[in-house]
């Protein structure tokens, strides 16, 4: 198993180890059948609480531990999925931003034109 949350783990290392899994990346649909793609604003709070429903959709734990990269790779922050929830709008901004789950599950990739998609790693063997 695959994890990612070692503090001596550099952003350039999370990235080799997480280009390696993309092959077995598969996109969840978003709001249309051929696109995984959703509008996902953080400026109004009624552009928040949809956001924040869509995330809570993806049926992950609180608790769970997440890696936070600029798209840039420059730097990666530990976190928890409670805190992305709780505050959307604190991790999702005028920056490109990839949330990975520390164990390589799944990622959300959020844009800067206010879009994100959601992906699950298919586990090996499966």
């Amino acid at each position: 198993m695959t994890d990612i949350s070692n503090p001596n783990l550099r952003p350039k290392d999370i990235r080799k180890i997480v280009a390696n899994r993309f092959q077995s990346l598969e996109w969840e649909q978003g709001y249309e059948s051929k696109n995984e793609w959703v509008f996902a604003s953080t400026s109004t709070q009624s552009h928040r609480n949809k956001l924040r429903s869509w995330l809570q959709t993806k049926c992950i734990a609180p608790e769970n531990a997440v890696v936070v990269v600029e798209s840039n790779w420059h730097s990666a922050k530990k976190s928890k999925w409670s805190i992305v929830l709780a505050k959307p709008e604190n991790m999702f901004a005028s920056k490109s931003v990839d949330i990975y789950d520390s164990k390589l599950d799944w990622v959300l990739e959020y844009r800067p034109q206010e879009v994100a998609r959601f992906g699950r790693f298919k586990q090996a063997g499966a």
